[in-house]
């Protein structure tokens, strides 16, 4: 844990199973504020923890404590788990992804508890900061540069490489993928380990929805990307997937925070099937670096917010490569 002062505030805590890193930068909070934040996670760790025996949900999971009697947060944020199995058509399912068949929320509540944090911030005055939570970001403002937030994609199989870089300002950001955890996603509908996507990376306007809808585009494989550009998602969410067989795509309105020159593929058409990856004229599409790698970024986890971007060029398109709703987020603030 630590605070240091070097025109902005930054803090580093290991929380909820993963390092959260908050960066604010002018107009400052106190840095008392910060340590409420702090302080909040660590609470909402207590209580939705599935690996501490006496939180809320553990207590759930064993039957020892019915939903009825749960605090308005865990009844919260069931309900939202609920509502998105729906939304979902089961792809994000916190009563039947794992395989014992337990509730576990802990696919939304990460998201939820950085909203939590992020509002906290706000309602203190902060208007230009990034929380980093294990790579699911909210970003607000600006960066001491001015300039929007950047954040790397990590890729899937060099840790210290990026697949692509955003720019990104008063929205959230998160990734689903295999990565080194391996088959971490399980297809809450089929009961087996997603297939079709290495990781996919979802641009959003809150972070709880947008890291359940990118593990529910993950589950789905391809036709994930498709769900999610069609019946009006397309319009507040924009999704970048790196494929299994390595190729990258993503949705239309993920041209808007892609950074860098060269890029020439183009999206995948909303409502268009995702699953043959070819464009009208039926060749395969791949968007690589000339040199066949990204360059490198600072890492700070999948994906990474690149406080140091190194340019992202010259991405080509080979002729002959391999083959490589609208929906209110109800998300709000819960009070009860």
């Amino acid at each position: 844990m630590s605070v240091e002062v070097v025109g902005g505030l930054r803090w580093v805590e290991h929380v909820m199973g993963t390092t959260v890193s908050i960066q604010v930068e002018p107009p400052l909070v106190p840095d008392q504020i910060l340590r409420e934040v702090v302080a909040g996670l660590h609470d909402i760790d207590a209580r939705f923890s599935t690996y501490k025996p006496d939180s809320e949900i553990s207590r759930l999971m064993r039957g020892e404590l019915s939903e009825s009697d749960a605090s308005p947060d865990v009844r919260h944020v069931i309900a939202a788990c609920d509502h998105l199995a729906i939304a979902t058509g089961g792809a994000f399912d916190a009563r039947r992804h794992r395989a014992d068949g337990r509730l576990d929320p802990s696919g939304f509540v990460k998201g939820w508890a950085i909203e939590e944090a992020a509002w906290q911030i706000d309602a203190a005055g902060g208007r230009n900061y990034c929380i980093n939570a294990g790579g699911d970001i909210v970003a607000r403002g600006l960066a001491a540069t001015g300039h929007p937030w950047r954040v790397g994609i990590r890729h899937p199989d060099q840790a210290d490489r990026v697949a692509a870089v955003l720019a990104v300002s008063d929205r959230a950001v998160a990734t689903s993928g295999d990565y080194e955890r391996g088959d971490h996603v399980r297809d809450p509908r089929s009961g087996r380990a997603a297939t079709g996507l290495r990781s996919v990376t979802l641009v959003g306007p809150r972070l709880a929805f947008t890291d359940a809808y990118a593990t529910a585009v993950y589950a789905m494989g391809l036709d994930g990307l498709t769900w999610l550009a069609t019946d009006g998602r397309g319009e507040d969410y924009a999704a970048y997937a790196i494929t299994d067989d390595g190729r990258a795509v993503w949705t239309e309105g993920m041209e808007s925070y892609l950074v860098g020159e060269g890029w020439r593929d183009r999206p995948l058409p909303a409502g268009q099937g995702a699953s043959d990856g070819q464009d009208d004229e039926g060749e395969h599409q791949e968007h690589r670096h000339a040199d066949g790698n990204p360059d490198q970024v600072i890492e700070l986890g999948p994906p990474q917010l690149a406080d140091v971007y190194h340019s992202f060029l010259n991405s080509a398109v080979s002729e002959d490569a391999s083959d490589h709703e609208r929906h209110r987020d109800p998300t709000e603030r819960h009070h009860e």
